[in-house]
């Protein structure tokens, strides 16, 4: 679907259709249309492939009001917006190197991650930076915003300074929580699945976190342990929430598979792979509405999981 090595993920929110956008090292934006079904000829994969940035595309966000929007940010220091009718691309901030990304349910408000440690708020509206809030002493690696709590003001931050936060947007002064790990962090995410129960992350101390957050705290619900150094030449890990299970998530695996997790319990439900897939999936994403995840490599390859016959296994659909 790219040249080079994918660095981002996000899945069209739309019931009839499975499209994939992605982002590469070298700043490319791809899209993989892979169709409904296997059996329908609009399986037949399609693939797009635009150049908005000029270095590495770090997040992919679709606007949640207006999937006719799709948002990025790229170590080229610029924050973009896609209008997927016009294919055409416009410049919302311009800062510093942009690392993360996630954006607000009312559409409004995007939160970018930078390479200083700073958490850019920018207004989708005004095409403007609001605020710029220093919350790390090193790269923010991950962001991602309560979808419940308190008008969604809760915000996650994760850091190479080894540190998980939480934060009251209306209140930035004073951190809500925070939890040190042992190496830099690669991830972290909210749950996806409508309450924000859990949040999650990856390591390169080797272990994913899961804690319960409510009132402004994070509990621990387990730590398990997963080889997360990826190297030079793969794509750091990230945890991928199912918007359709509040305690299902999935992780790429160094043994070249994908795995689907049960946060209540800290244990795998599936391990998924297939001959075809020959390389390390660190990147995957869930349909919102269907049951299939999409998986990008470090080739710029893309793989797609769907459930066969109401079964557990699942079925490679096109590469």
């Amino acid at each position: 679907v790219t040249p080079d090595r994918i660095f981002s993920m996000a899945m069209l929110p739309s019931r009839e259709h499975v499209i994939c956008a992605v982002g590469d090292k070298n700043g490319r934006l791809g899209f993989w249309n892979c169709g409904r079904s296997s059996s329908s000829s609009s399986s037949v994969p399609r693939v797009a492939l635009y150049q908005p940035h000029s270095r590495p595309i770090m997040g992919l966000a679709y606007d949640p009001t207006d999937y006719r929007k799709l948002y990025s940010v790229s170590y080229d220091s610029q924050v973009r917006m896609m209008d997927l009718n016009k294919e055409t691309f416009e410049v919302l901030a311009q800062e510093d190197e942009c690392t993360a990304l996630d954006v607000q349910p009312d559409g409004h408000i995007l939160y970018v991650g930078t390479k200083h440690g700073d958490l850019q708020i920018i207004d989708a509206r005004s095409k403007a930076a609001q605020q710029t809030l220093e919350l790390h002493d090193k790269k923010i690696s991950g962001v991602s915003v309560h979808p419940l709590y308190t008008g969604n003001h809760m915000v996650a931050t994760s850091s190479t300074d080894h540190t998980v936060r939480l934060w009251d947007m209306r209140a930035t002064d004073n951190c809500l929580d925070s939890e040190t790990h042992g190496a830099a962090i690669s991830s972290i995410q909210f749950s996806k699945g409508g309450m924000g129960q859990y949040l999650a992350s990856m390591s390169y101390d080797n272990y994913i976190r899961v804690w319960e957050c409510s009132n402004g705290e994070m509990q621990s619900v387990g730590k398990i342990s997963h080889n997360n150094n990826t190297g030079r030449w793969v794509t750091p890990f990230r945890v991928t929430w199912d918007p359709k299970c509040e305690y299902s998530f999935a992780t790429g695996s160094m043994r070249r598979e994908l795995e689907v997790w049960d946060a209540r319990h800290g244990r795998i439900n599936a391990r998924l792979a297939d001959d075809a897939l020959t390389a390390i999936p660190s990147i995957n994403v869930f349909h919102p509405f269907l049951n299939i995840v999409i998986s990008g490599t470090a080739s710029g390859r893309m793989y797609a999981w769907r459930q066969a016959n109401s079964t557990p296994k699942a079925a490679r659909v096109q590469e």
